[in-house]
């Protein structure tokens, strides 16, 4: 609202022709700017957000603000039009049209070729299992309640691995404790070597010490927010940290790992690119893992703290950004 209310003021002394072009610059780099100091949450990485897939490929070259800018300009072009009536706003509007037009038709292109090369690439494919269940944070943190959380988990992942899933996801903190060398360990993957077909994976999140804080006391060991890799047999077969820490809920507690961004090393499955959680709303983290050679970007994350309010749904929307950009 208030970019809009600015777009609309700082502009109205401009030629017809140039006014949408500047309002939409104003939108655009306003809403920039809240995303370069991340306030108060950053999801302002083009806060203006449609999943009409033909009308975001641009994307691929201009990344997410390219989209929002040319949304807003048909949007500048519409209003002129009103403001100075049909009769004389009538061209600009046909601008705005021409160009949505453009973008439009250089989306369904672009779609058109992506899909002509998969089927002559015949590249390798697989079916993924995506568990999430709902509302995990805790009521209480007694062991019989997080062992209802498991079961939860189990019951999910076998209706994945019944209906052919061969890499199983389990969404970030699954755990909300650390699995490697623990009990908790054994607790997990002997009854998964049962539900998954022996050539699956399995990948979970988990909290895991960070190794560079071992030998210190207790109140000052940190630890890392972790995705880790799991071959059906139960041995791990890679593992990666989140680079980017959330302010103030995560800062506390966690720290970066230490091996930046790589993709997992995934046998069969390819090189996986994880992001946890906001990273999959930031461009340079899905960009520093397809540059080390991801074939694949996944996103593992927690919204049960956002409730039921928008965040999720655009949490999602911004992830499909990563993918064409």
């Amino acid at each position: 609202m208030a970019a809009t209310l600015l777009s609309l003021r700082w502009t109205r002394h401009l030629s017809l022709w140039v006014r949408p072009f500047a309002m939409a610059a104003i939108w655009t780099g306003l809403d920039g700017l809240m995303g370069l100091i991340w306030f108060p949450i950053p999801f302002h990485w083009g806060s203006l957000l449609f999943d009409w897939t033909p009308g975001i490929q641009i994307a691929d070259l201009t990344g997410i603000w390219g989209v929002t800018y040319v949304a807003v300009f048909c949007n500048a072009c519409l209003a002129c039009a009103w403001q100075v009536g049909w009769r004389q706003g009538w061209r600009i509007l046909a601008v705005g049209l021409g160009l949505g037009s453009l973008i439009l038709g250089y989306g369904w292109l672009r779609m058109d070729q992506i899909s002509t090369a998969l089927h002559q690439e015949s590249p390798p494919s697989y079916v993924v299992g995506a568990v999430q269940q709902v509302g995990w944070l805790e009521p209480d943190r007694s062991w019989p309640y997080r062992a209802e959380r498991y079961r939860d988990l189990f019951n999910l992942s076998r209706a994945a691995t019944l209906a052919g899933a061969e890499l199983v996801i389990w969404p970030e903190g699954a755990l909300r404790a650390q699995f490697t060398g623990t009990q908790l360990e054994p607790y997990i993957l002997d009854p998964m070597a049962q539900l998954l077909s022996p050539t699956a994976s399995l990948l979970l999140g988990a909290t895991e010490p960070d190794p560079r804080t071992r030998a210190l006391p207790d109140q000052d060991q940190r630890f890392i927010n972790s995705a880790l890799l799991y071959s059906a047999a139960g041995s791990r077969l890679d593992q990666f940290g989140k680079q980017w820490i959330f302010p103030y809920f995560e800062s506390a507690r966690y720290v970066p790992s230490a091996d930046g961004y790589r993709p997992l090393q995934g046998r069969e499955l390819g090189r996986l690119g994880v992001m946890i959680c906001l990273e999959s709303v930031l461009p340079r983290p899905s960009y520093a893992l397809v540059q080390a050679g991801a074939q694949v970007l996944i996103t593992i994350a927690d919204d049960s703290w956002f409730g039921n309010s928008h965040w999720p749904m655009l949490h999602g929307n911004l992830s499909i950004f990563r993918a064409i950009e």
